[in-house]
């Protein structure tokens, strides 16, 4: 097989998010010519910076695991440097409203002190099966392209399928292993990773358990936006073409294939091969001018009701980089959010303090991201934010904790993200993980209409979060490759 001159070859990538930037990296290191548009100012796609007077915030990814994801892909833009991650060891402490709070850590001694003695030995086994369903989705999942049902047809899919545990739900086998309620309802919690219900979603999800416990839980010295920075500074030193405040708006066609991306200024950009890294349930049907065709019995993922404030006025429960306050009826909860569709009024609230860790992102007080699952947009969601905002400070106070904040905090509501990011209904990851259909044949990483437009991003294969984001941006890369060769 004979390969055709690929630096003839003019790859444009919509979108400037996680899968964007990987794939770029790939593709131009192997001599492709690659252009970037991106219709906000900066990379990153949610993985963005936000302030608020002295305080910095990442308003993407707050939790970062798996960093070898990242790092390889520098590697192989030829940038040697290690990304400064931070391991932390004592990651994430866990409030509840009638017991003990409960630390999750990395640390042995640490996690075999929070348990009773039957708690610890379960969780040991426990570290063992969910490593093994994590390197099984890895090995058979995560690192292959699906862009036809004949690639879910192999039979090594089948066995290893049967493996992952994906018609058990997660809460059912933490349930099964564990009798302390707190930890079944913190261990519970990783299904809101991808924007799902553990009462729901397949327990294959519990590789995230792996990644925390067995791998660590990490955050990038500066704030985990510099993930964003160093891709770009490699994707452009290997050549690419970055264009921001370019929103891609058209596609010109011919026959099946995709011949130039136009933006809202009117600018033509010629392409022998397109890569869209954008939320495919609302960015294809916009490009090319069709009406939407959603399967109606899609469930969208969850979205997110998110506050950054500073606060002055250190408190005790505020001293981890991570800490989690726990609704008494977790099952409630994401029934309101899936099935009702309403906001929760007794909601589970997440904060992230990145200030303990690094003192760059505010010198003096605290910066919290407090973030609350929301529902995906729907005709009947309809609620007051600053109710909401009240609500939720309320709430806090019953866990003894009592923020004050000034004026210029900065509230996000699904109506904001669908808005910024084009995401369908709000919704964070796309589809929701809810059942075996959706958490394992979510949308093709190619098009079946044009031959020559292939997808990355949280909503296509293998899902949600930033490493598997990138992941599926090597794998937009990878088969561009394919279709370019002759």
């Amino acid at each position: 097989m004979e390969r055709t001159d690929v630096s003839m070859k003019r790859v444009v990538i919509i979108g400037a998010g996680l899968g964007g930037l990987s794939a770029a990296i790939y593709l131009s290191r192997d001599g492709y010519d690659v252009t970037v548009l991106e219709k906000r100012n900066h990379p990153g796609g949610k993985l963005h910076k936000e302030t608020v007077g002295d305080a910095s915030f990442d308003f993407g990814p707050n939790t970062i695991t798996m960093p070898d994801v990242f790092q390889d892909v520098l590697t192989y833009g030829g940038d040697k440097r290690p990304l400064p991650f931070v391991k932390l060891r004592d990651h994430t402490m866990n409030y509840f409203e009638r017991s003990a709070p409960l630390l999750f850590s990395s640390d042995e001694r640490t996690m075999k002190e929070q348990l009773s003695q039957s708690d610890y030995t379960a969780f040991q086994q426990y570290k063992k099966t969910v490593a093994r369903i994590f390197h099984m989705s890895k090995t058979h999942f995560f690192t292959r392209s699906f862009t036809s049902w004949r690639d879910y047809l192999h039979p090594r899919l089948s066995v290893a399928l049967a493996s992952v545990k994906p018609f058990s739900t997660m809460h059912a086998f933490h349930r099964s292993l564990f009798r302390d309620e707190r930890f079944v309802q913190a261990l519970d919690r990783y299904a809101t990773y991808v924007g799902s219900s553990p009462y729901q979603v397949p327990a294959t999800f519990t590789m995230i358990a792996h990644l925390e416990f067995n791998d660590g839980v990490y955050y990038v010295r500066g704030g985990n936006t510099e993930i964003a920075k160093r891709l770009e500074a490699c994707a452009k030193e290997n050549g690419v073409s970055f264009h921001y405040g370019e929103e891609a708006t058209s596609l010109r066609t011919n026959k099946k294939e995709i011949t130039e991306v136009i933006t809202q200024n009117e600018r033509s950009y010629a392409s022998d091969h397109v890569i869209l890294n954008g939320d495919l349930l609302t960015q294809t049907n916009k490009l090319l001018k069709t009406s939407p065709s959603t399967d109606p019995s899609f469930t969208p993922s969850s979205s997110a009701f998110v506050m950054m404030l500073r606060n002055d006025q250190p408190q005790k429960n505020l001293q981890h980089h991570h800490q989690v306050y726990f609704a008494n009826d977790y099952k409630r909860e994401f029934h309101e959010l899936f099935k009702a569709k309403r906001y929760v009024d007794k909601p589970t609230i997440y904060i992230s303090n990145s200030s303990m860790t690094d003192k760059s992102q505010r010198r003096h007080g605290d910066n919290l991201y407090v973030l609350v699952n929301a529902p995906a947009l729907s005709d009947s969601l309809i609620y007051d934010n600053e109710t909401y905002r009240s609500l939720i400070f309320q709430r806090l106070q019953t866990f003894g904790v009592n923020l004050q904040y000034d004026h210029q905090m900065k509230t996000f509501t699904p109506m904001d993200i669908a808005r910024e990011f084009g995401a369908y209904k709000g919704a964070i990851y796309g589809l929701s993980s809810n059942s075996v259909r959706q958490a394992f044949l979510r949308p093709f990483n190619a098009s079946t209409t044009f031959n020559n437009l292939t997808f990355t991003g949280g909503s296509t294969h293998p899902g949600g979060g930033s490493p598997l984001v990138v992941i599926s941006g090597k794998l937009a890369a990878s088969h561009t490759k394919k279709m370019t060769v002759h």
